[in-house]
């Protein structure tokens, strides 16, 4: 069941209950929702689409079912009440500036997978957000995939043109190169 431009430009629409067989909300299905406050999404959603919520500021906040795999271009786009949203690890795609123009976004969590994107996602509006996913993100790959600190000590030592830290000053170089947040995480491992 999709639902499609269904709601689009219903200002006064405050909340809607969703059907429980919903798998995917169509383009533009809220799409200038001024009024819309509460829409529990249901478990089973499978995709957001294009512009679903683009400018519906009176959304303060929104919890993605662990179903959820695709998030369209601008879907919470001018999402001006949304302070907190989490990206459940199922997402595998997220279209351009999903969340651009969310300036009230404070706390985002999102899969690793999409560190490289943050700037496509709209995240780079915000650039404490932004930089705050990206430690973040980082932190979490650190912390779970020894694989992936090795390859980053290999990147940075590739990039310092050494082929092993063979002196104080090279491991303190190292470190000076690390955010405080990986440090921690790499503390803990």
């Amino acid at each position: 069941t999709t639902i499609k431009a269904a709601f689009k430009g219903c200002t006064n629409l405050a909340s809607v209950v969703l059907p429980a067989n919903l798998t995917a909300l169509g383009t533009e299905a809220f799409s200038g929702c001024t009024g819309l406050q509460n829409v529990p999404l249901p478990n089973g959603l499978v995709s957001i689409g294009d512009s679903a919520f683009y400018n519906c500021p009176g959304l303060t906040s929104l919890v993605f079912p662990p179903t959820l795999t695709s998030i369209g271009a601008g879907a919470f786009e001018a999402c001006t009440g949304l302070t907190s949203l989490t990206v459940p690890e199922t997402v595998t795609t997220i279209g351009d500036n999903a969340f651009w123009a969310c300036p009230n976004l404070t706390s985002f969590d999102l899969p690793p997978r999409f560190l490289a994107s943050i700037a496509n996602i709209g995240l780079d509006y915000n650039p404490a957000l932004a930089s705050d996913a990206l430690e973040d993100g980082i932190a979490d790959r650190l912390a779970n995939n020894p694989a992936f600190i090795s390859k980053l000590a290999d990147a940075i030592i590739a990039k310092t043109g050494h082929y092993g830290l063979s002196t104080q000053a090279d491991i303190t170089n190292v470190l000076n190169q690390t955010p405080q947040t990986v440090r921690d995480v790499i503390a803990e491992v």
